[in-house]
C-alpha cells in the first residue's frame, strides 16, 4: 500500500523556520511599556483637569477680566485698625470695608487674593493722617483711592466699588 502525500510539508524543498510568537512577545511588551509610561505620567503630572487649571493661571489679564461677568457680589473684610502717620502717634482709624466685585468669578479673585489686599490697605492706611482722612470729601477720596490699591493687587479692574460699614477715628 502507498502512503498518502503529506501535502502540509515541506512542498518546494525549503527549508520553513519553526513558528514562534516572537512577534506577538515584542508586540504585548511594547505595549506593557507604553501603558506603564502613561499611567506614571499620570500620577506624576497629575490628572488632564490639572492641565486645565495651569493653562487657566496662563491666562492674560484680558481674557480673565471677560470671564468676570454677573451681578455686583460685595466682599466682605474684616475691620482693619491702624495707627495713623500723626505727629503725635496717638490717633489711629478703624474701619470696616466691603468691596463690589463682578459675580461669582470676581468674588473668587477677592477671596484667593485677601491676605495681598488687606496688606496694601493696611499699608496705605497707616501712611496717612487724620487731616488726610477728616470730611466728607476726604472719604470720597479715599475710597477712590483704596478701589485703585485694591485694583493694582489684583492685576486689573476687579474691585468696581468700595463701601465704608464702619470709619471711626479716635
Amino acid at each position: 500500500m502507498a502512503e498518502p502525500e503529506d501535502t502540509t510539508a515541506e512542498d518546494d524543498g525549503a527549508v520553513q523556520p519553526p513558528k514562534s510568537n516572537k512577534l506577538m512577545l515584542i508586540v504585548i511588551v511594547l505595549n506593557v511599556l507604553v501603558m506603564a509610561a502613561g499611567g506614571a505620567a499620570f500620577f506624576v503630572g497629575g490628572s488632564p483637569d490639572d492641565g486645565k487649571a495651569e493653562a487657566g493661571e496662563k491666562k492674560t489679564e484680558d481674557d480673565m477680566m471677560m470671564e468676570m461677568d454677573g451681578p455686583p457680589t460685595l466682599v466682605k473684610l474684616e475691620p482693619f485698625i491702624v495707627n495713623l502717620n500723626d505727629a503725635g502717634g496717638s490717633r489711629y482709624l478703624k474701619i470696616s470695608l466691603e468691596v463690589e466685585v463682578p459675580g461669582e468669578k470676581g468674588v473668587e479673585v477677592a477671596m484667593g487674593r485677601m491676605a495681598p489686599m488687606r496688606h496694601k490697605v493696611i499699608s496705605y492706611l497707616s501712611a496717612l493722617s487724620y487731616a488726610d482722612i477728616a470730611g466728607k470729601g476726604k472719604k470720597v477720596d479715599l475710597q477712590k483711592a483704596l478701589v485703585t490699591e485694591l485694583n493694582e493687587e489684583l492685576k486689573g479692574k476687579v474691585v468696581k466699588n468700595l463701601y465704608f460699614t464702619e470709619f471711626v477715628i479716635q
